[in-house]
């Protein structure tokens, strides 16, 4: 039985030390044409964005202005009008009936200043009476030109050319004066609306440039501040920032805008759009160590400035990496290259 241990012992041992003999096979490297470039850091603007509508510049709310009956209004929500064209009458009864009596109480008055002129010639009255009366007809005439006056106020005109974006009556309603019947807008002259904060708005000034982006355009578009007004809510602390738009008529009234308003500069770190992998929905880049192995990391993306992009996590300045993404990187291989750009 002690022999028989032995020998396994023994057997074991041999085998442990064949083991110890076998040679490790090392792998060759395997080595590609590359292109490297060094993680850049550049001074980038820094932009606040928010969300905007489109309104117009010039909005005119059209109004009678006299009381009476809403005739000849065929307008329609959306129709184009011109400047001087005929939008709707109103019924005059109320100013007929007016002007009618101003007319009798001038002709009254006509008749007494006749009447006392010839007592005047007489000198049956005195020339303060006569001028008292002539006074009368005088005031007289003034109320017949002021009732005509309100006959022209009966025909109302478009005073632009314009979309009606709004009908707010209709055929054989009644009209007080002031009262809005229609709102017309020039589409010609547009502006985008947004709130901003007061934390926001201090490094806003006129006439500063504005990005603008619209859902129905793949471009983007410059604007300008026009106006900064303080929000009627002061508890709101915001302001209504006003941007003009670039004459495009493509653009309506209604739509909504992306606005990036520019606040300052910053300090960003930079690769190539080319470097970035994609990865089983990953984002990464392969790095290069100091032999030019390649290597695999984990990267998170900031904002993309032309044919760069910003790095947000994963990369520190000046470290270098493959510049342009090909079928044959993986980790492990060697980048062959003297080019950096």
């Amino acid at each position: 039985m002690k022999i028989f241990i032995v020998l396994c012992t023994a057997l074991f041992l041999s085998a442990c030390d064949t083991d110890k003999e076998i040679p490790v096979q090392q792998q060759a490297i395997k080595t590609i044409e590359g292109i490297a470039t060094n993680v850049k850091t550049i001074t980038v603007p820094v932009w606040f964005h928010t969300g905007g509508v489109v309104t117009t510049d010039h909005r005119v709310t059209v109004s009678s202005r006299l009381s009476g009956y809403v005739r000849k209004l065929h307008i329609r929500e959306g129709q184009r009008v011109k400047k001087g064209s005929l939008l709707f009458r109103i019924d005059p009864v109320d100013v007929k009936q007016v002007l009618a009596q101003a007319n009798a109480d001038a002709a009254n008055a006509r008749a007494e200043q006749q009447r006392f002129a010839s007592l005047l010639k007489a000198s049956a009255v005195t020339k303060q009476q006569y001028d008292t009366v002539a006074l009368r007809y005088t005031l007289a005439q003034s109320r017949v030109k002021q009732a005509k006056n309100q006959l022209h106020y009966t025909n109302v005109r478009s005073s632009l050319d314009g979309i009606v974006v709004k009908k707010l009556m209709h055929n054989g309603d009644l009209a007080s004066p002031g009262q809005a019947v229609l709102i017309i807008e020039n589409p010609q002259q547009l502006l985008v609306e947004a709130k901003v904060s007061e934390s926001r708005v201090a490094r806003l000034h006129e006439g500063d440039a504005v990005r603008l982006q619209f859902a129905a355009f793949n471009t983007s578009f410059t604007g300008n501040i026009n106006h900064i007004i303080a929000d009627q809510h002061a508890e709101s602390h915001q302001f209504l920032v006003k941007i003009s738009l670039p004459s495009n008529p493509a653009i309506r009234p209604g739509m909504f805008a992306h606005v990036a308003f520019h606040q300052g500069q910053r300090e960003a770190l930079m690769i190539p759009r080319a470097a970035v992998v994609y990865r089983a929905g990953l984002t990464g880049a392969y790095l290069l160590d100091d032999k030019n192995i390649v290597h695999y990391r984990l990267i998170r993306l900031g904002e993309q400035h032309g044919h760069d992009v910003e790095i947000s996590a994963g990369l520190d300045a000046g470290e270098s990496l493959v510049a342009k993404v090909t079928p044959a990187l993986h980790s492990g291989v060697q980048l062959r290259t003297s080019q950096r750009p």
